[in-house]
């Protein structure tokens, strides 16, 4: 079994009562409105300028000298803190939803953070669940929460 945590104010639990028990609804969270500033963190791994070259010689020929040397200062640049490391994860955050279930339902720690401090109430549902998401076309994957303090490249 796994359980959702709700939690809000009266008029909110209501809603969402009648929408995921009622209705049989999920909810998904935007990753960009989690409260962790270190989930979906990664450190930004940005090209020598061989690399993009190269990149570009394969996959963009057509870019004209200009057009390279602008793109190149998008890296290298003034904005290239914004270009390599804030604006991919933005992108990444606005782009990716996720649906966060537990394996326990009597945890004080989640019942805390996760049922606006205990005034709220968990939904359980069947472990099918699983089963049935992965047979979505947008469906990513689906397993335990890893901490680590290694965080991962992205290129």
């Amino acid at each position: 079994m796994f359980y959702k945590f709700v939690g809000g104010n009266d008029t909110d639990l209501l809603d969402i009562f009648d929408q995921a028990v009622v209705d049989g609804s999920l909810k998904f969270s935007s990753a960009l409105s989690f409260n962790d500033p270190f989930e979906f963190k990664f450190v930004s791994r940005v090209p020598t300028r061989a690399e993009f070259d190269a990149w570009h010689e394969t996959y963009a020929p057509h870019r004209t000298p200009d057009k390279l040397a602008n793109a190149w200062a998008s890296f290298s640049g003034t904005a290239a803190d914004w270009n390599t490391r804030l604006r991919p994860r933005m992108d990444l955050l606005e782009q990716t939803y996720v649906l966060c279930l537990a394996e326990h339902w009597d945890s004080h720690l989640m019942w805390g953070h996760y049922s606006s401090t205990h005034h709220g109430f968990a939904i359980r549902y069947r472990a099918q669940l699983i089963d049935a998401l992965r047979s979505l076309n947008d469906f990513g994957d689906a397993g335990q929460v890893t901490y680590s303090d290694n965080v991962p490249d992205l290129r």
